[in-house]
């Protein structure tokens, strides 16, 4: 768990967000079915809150199912469960990255500086 702190992208109010965050591919991923992901579309700063520790990072809505469908993926292979990401996948279903990606928005938080 981490909570994010940042600005709307058009009216500058401050958000404070928990949120799960999870490790795939060398970047950290949100995933949200809310409306507040799409402040990060472009690119945002946003302090993130783990462990006590508050780092500057870069946030950035990813809409690309060939992205989102391989992260979730890997995200509950890894052991994460559907109850924690907020979904659930019929039995013996197995979904295809376009289904995970419509399920959820996700946005990829690297730190200041990292290439993307």
């Amino acid at each position: 768990m981490a909570v994010l702190r940042f600005r709307g992208r058009r009216t500058g109010n401050a958000y404070v967000v928990p949120a799960g965050i999870y490790d795939h591919a060398g970047a950290q991923f949100v995933f949200s079915e809310s409306r507040w992901p799409a402040n990060f579309r472009g690119g945002l700063p946003v302090e993130v809150v783990r462990r006590g520790v508050t780092t500057l990072e870069q946030g950035e809505l990813v809409a690309d199912p060939a992205v989102v469908g391989p992260a979730m993926r890997a995200v509950l292979a890894a052991g994460t469960s559907q109850r924690m990401l907020g979904i659930a996948i019929d039995k013996g279903h197995t979904p295809t990255d376009s289904e995970l990606a419509a399920i959820r928005r996700a946005i990829v938080i690297r730190p200041v500086g990292a290439p993307s």
